[in-house]
């Protein structure tokens, strides 16, 4: 049986980047989100619809962030003694203080 963990990557993100817009400007801009202009307003079944090729990659792309972020946190966390995703960038500076 697999197990799932959630993380919200708000709470791992710097304070003002908790966007994935902004989170992703921290990797360059191979990590930009894709534009979908005004069907960012609760009109994504419409964009489906309408342009499939374009919510497609607006969707990986939200992915691509996600994960890259997921997978930094995590790689420092390894760097001081830690195994998984942490929960919040704080728990990661208590781990660092405590470690130094």
């Amino acid at each position: 049986m697999s197990k799932v963990h959630i993380r919200d990557t708000a709470l791992l993100a710097p304070a003002g980047f908790g966007g994935l817009d902004k989170l992703g400007s921290i990797y360059g801009p191979d990590y930009r989100k894709v534009d979908i202009g005004d069907y960012r307003n609760g009109r994504m079944k419409d964009l489906l619809n309408e342009d499939k090729p374009l919510f497609e990659r607006y969707a990986l792309k939200d992915s691509i962030i996600t994960l890259k972020h997921v997978n930094s946190m995590e790689d420092f966390y390894v760097t001081l003694g830690k195994v998984g995703v942490p929960l919040t960038l704080s728990g990661i500076g208590k781990s660092y203080v405590l470690r130094e």
